[in-house]
């Protein structure tokens, strides 16, 4: 009976030791998430000086998730970011567009972006460009099927070495159903958002250690390669994991004709400063709509 009851008590032991692991981990993997999240969401206001301004206003969006009871009580027990901050219900989508389309704004493809950007010529509207960053199954479902019907063009940015990946929430689109969207629209554009350098050390995003340049470079290729085999096209547009990278890495991606884009809010109006370096690139959450897209809007 004794050695029954010094069992029992070893495996409470075993199980409690279990729990506690589980908890550090989870603590752990919450401490990288809060991290992340706030490294790469948008912060401070417009400058008092774009508000109402002609120009362009990228928008970076993430995940967009119907609203329905499945998303309440998810949203109720989760403290996940992918499902809070990176995450727009549908409606809310669709309700941001609407309200662009009230107050007269042009959504334009990052084609015809690039185009006002080469001239000099003064803009005479407001315009908006908009991507999502990663390319999450919900896009797919729900963003895009909305963005057809409207005619509205809008950008991709692929994680080229994360397709087919659950990822701290998100799950990425495969391969086969990229190219399948590619095949039937003439609204997308696709970009890079690295091959496989999307994450942080020590807080840090990977492209703003010095030590990276080079494995910078070889994944660059690699995202490259990968466009080529499966979309058989090259892209001239990146936008950096967290919106930071290093000046060296910004030079090198210029220098060879890239587009960069930050998660900076702002807008590219007539001042020659806000073309130079990584575009600005606001990722929508509420505090980031109210204060940096409604306070544009005339």
């Amino acid at each position: 009976m004794k050695n029954i009851k010094k069992s029992w008590h070893l495996v409470y032991i075993l199980i409690f030791i279990i729990a506690v692991l589980i908890s550090v981990r989870l603590a752990y993997a919450q401490k990288i998430a809060e991290n992340e999240s706030k490294r790469e969401i948008s912060t401070g206001k417009l400058a008092k000086s774009q508000e109402k301004r002609n120009g362009i206003q990228i928008l970076c969006y993430h995940r967009v998730i119907k609203s329905n009871w499945l998303t309440t009580v998810t949203k109720g027990l989760s403290n996940n970011n992918q499902i809070h901050e990176y995450s727009v219900t549908l409606p809310t989508f669709k309700h941001q567009l609407a309200t662009l389309k009230k107050h007269h704004v042009r959504i334009i493809s990052m084609k015809t972006a690039e185009k006002m950007l080469k001239t000099n010529k003064k803009f005479s509207h407001q315009y908006v460009v908009i991507t999502f960053d990663d390319c999450d199954q919900t896009v797919f479902e729900n963003a895009i099927p909305y963005l057809e019907k409207e005619q509205l063009p809008y950008t991709l940015f692929i994680i080229t070495g994360q397709t087919n990946q659950y990822n701290r929430g998100s799950q990425m689109e495969d391969w086969p159903e990229i190219k399948a969207l590619q095949k039937k629209s003439k609204l997308v554009t696709f970009g890079l958002h690295t091959n496989n350098l999307h994450y942080l050390v020590e807080n840090k995003p990977a492209l703003m250690l010095p030590e990276n340049y080079q494995a910078f470079k070889k994944d660059l290729r690699t995202a490259q390669k990968k466009f080529c085999t499966e979309l058989n096209l090259k892209s001239n547009l990146y936008a950096y994991p967290y919106g930071e990278a290093t000046n060296r890495i910004q030079k090198y991606l210029k220098k060879h004709g890239y587009l960069t884009f930050s998660l900076d809010t702002g807008i590219i109006d007539d001042d020659p400063a806000t073309k130079q370096g990584a575009l600005p690139r606001i990722m929508v959450t509420d505090k980031a709509w109210k204060q940096g897209v409604l306070k544009w809007l005339k």
